[in-house]
This record gives structure tokens, C-alpha cells and sequence, in this order.
């Protein structure tokens, strides 16, 4: 069973470094993932997509596409997030983030923004 929900927004630009930088991890430490594939570059994935549901039980590695603006609100709305890692501008990712107004910023480097939920799975 899964200790954590990860949601996973990487870009569209490096699609796979900058994205499995945060998504592998969470596997590691046994989270589940629901990782949003870029409208450009989604493609890239679709063969780790194959791997890892060979590889995982399913709901471990899930997958969520359309844009952005359309599908990540009900997500974060959901209250069934416990991590929020994202790759892009501040300006996005305050956006996103309004959605769940208990979240705490916890690394913005290098663009890389990830933020625990607090409330929710033990945090907080």
C-alpha cells in the first residue's frame, strides 16, 4: 500500500530528466504517483508508461493528460494529493497551488518547485 500520493507536472521541454528527477524518488520511498504528461513531449513517456505497468501493481503509476489549466484544478481539488512536484514558473505553480490553500512550499530551486499538502497523510 502506498504511503503517499505524489502529483508529478514535469515540462514539456526536457520532458524526462527534469520529470522522472521528482517521480522515481517518490517511487523509492514507496509513494504513488499521478504524474500530468505534457501536451508537447508526452510522447516520450509512452514506453516508461508500458515499463511501469509491467513493473508496478496498478494505481502506483497513474496518469492524467489534457491541458494543464483543464485538469490539474480537480486534482489538487481533490484533497487525495499529499505532494505536489512541479517543474515551470513561479507564476504557474502559485496557481496551481491556490487549490489547496493548507500546502506548504517547501524547495523552489532551480525552478523546481514541490510542496508537501499538509493536513492530509500525516503531514501536519
Amino acid at each position: 500500500m502506498p504511503e503517499k500520493v505524489m502529483m508529478n507536472m514535469g515540462p514539456s521541454n526536457y520532458p524526462f530528466n527534469e520529470t522522472y528527477a521528482t517521480l522515481i524518488p517518490a517511487l523509492l520511498i514507496g509513494d504513488s504517483v499521478v504524474m500530468k504528461v505534457p501536451n508537447t513531449g508526452g510522447l516520450a513517456h509512452f514506453l516508461t508508461m508500458e515499463a511501469y505497468a509491467e513493473c508496478f501493481p496498478a494505481g502506483v503509476v497513474n496518469f492524467v493528460s489534457g491541458r494543464g489549466r483543464d485538469t490539474m484544478p480537480p486534482c489538487m481539488e481533490s484533497g487525495l494529493v499529499d505532494i505536489f512536484a512541479f517543474i515551470g514558473s513561479s507564476k504557474a505553480a502559485d496557481a496551481l497551488v491556490k487549490a489547496r490553500p493548507w500546502i506548504l512550499k517547501c524547495n523552489r530551486e532551480m525552478n523546481i518547485y514541490i510542496y508537501i499538502c499538509l493536513g492530509v497523510g500525516g503531514f501536519g
